[in-house]
């Protein structure tokens, strides 16, 4: 099978963060049937902080290319690959975290504009 033909399959299938409590996970689709995860630990940081928050983003980032290293086999089509599983795996580890300094800190890094969802208690 080329490239070609597994990217839609790969992208389709590709990555997931989930990040709860104090443990975050970056996974891998893969095609074996348990995905590939690396568990990110931050009790231990106050990502309410700009400096435990960009700590929790470098330890996201470094898991996430743990997970995402399958991809990496030097070519154009692989670096793409290896491109989209990382965006994708920092993106929703971000999101599932869900602090505003943690979704400074990742719009500050790609340049781009990640909405900080604020959710109140009250109905309208």
């Amino acid at each position: 099978m080329n490239t070609s033909t597994r990217l839609p399959r790969i992208l389709a299938a590709t990555i997931f963060a989930a990040l709860t409590c104090s443990i975050a996970t970056v996974s891998l689709a893969s095609d074996s049937s348990d995905p590939l995860q690396v568990k990110v630990k931050f009790g231990d940081l106050n990502v309410a902080s700009e400096s435990g928050a960009a700590t929790l983003y470098n330890r996201i980032r470094v898991a996430a290319e743990s997970v995402c290293h399958p991809f990496d086999n030097r070519d154009f089509a692989s670096k793409k690959l290896l491109a989209a599983c990382m965006h994708k795996a920092i993106s929703d580890a971000v999101s599932e975290v869900d602090q505003p300094a943690l979704f400074t800190i990742y719009n500050a890094k790609t340049g781009t504009s990640k909405p900080i969802l604020l959710a109140s208690g009250q109905a309208r």
